[in-house]
């Protein structure tokens, strides 16, 4: 959370983080499964996608977090990534957007890890060739609170029973109510502000 306050949004309030859960899937791939071709990488991402950095302070508005659930060994079908192409002005060129491209790097970790990157930086998953266990791993993705770029879709019942804070990140996606107060700001769930 600390590292998603730095580069999304500081806690809207007590009650409510000053981001959201915008996505969520789980990756369950054997040995061989090629996984997924190169994507992301420079201006033509979309703005919802935007990576900036003013003042010395970095914003991700689309931040992929990674939680490997099992050990990833270098080489073996990791994540795998472009570095500096979320910051490039021009497209990753057609002859880069290969997994087997030079430009790629992925890395190696323990079960438990966590991976954080920008989906404005160019990814893939390499094929998987650990024959021990597969890859097992759990993607969320985090918008500032006023943004949505995945349809989410979680039962009310799995957010309801989270901690209020925590059922923060699943609300409605708008930041201000005006017509409340100057100062009235969405830092709460309910079965009637929820982002679907």
């Amino acid at each position: 959370m600390g590292i998603l306050r730095q580069i999304l949004a500081a806690d809207a309030s007590v009650n409510g983080y000053g981001f959201r859960c915008d996505g969520h899937y789980i990756q369950n791939r054997g040995y061989g499964d090629p996984g997924i071709d190169p994507h992301g990488g420079g201006p033509a991402v979309g703005p919802i996608f935007a990576y900036q950095c003013k003042n010395r302070q970095i914003y991700s508005g689309l931040t992929r977090v990674v939680w490997e659930l099992n050990e990833v060994e270098r080489g073996n079908g990791g994540t795998l990534l472009m570095s500096g192409s979320h910051k490039a002005n021009w497209n990753v060129p057609d002859a880069h957007l290969k997994k087997d491209s030079w430009l790629f790097e992925t890395y190696a970790c323990p079960p438990g890890s966590l991976l954080f990157f920008t989906e404005n930086l160019c990814h893939s998953g390499s094929p998987w060739l650990n024959k021990k266990h597969n890859r097992l791993a759990v993607f969320n993705a985090y918008t500032a609170a006023d943004t949505q770029y995945h349809k989410l879709g979680w039962p009310h019942e799995v957010i309801e029973a989270m901690p209020p804070k925590r059922q923060s990140l699943f609300r409605g996606v708008w930041r201000a109510n005006f017509g409340v107060s100057p100062t009235a700001i969405n830092d709460t769930y309910s079965p009637t502000n929820r982002a679907l």
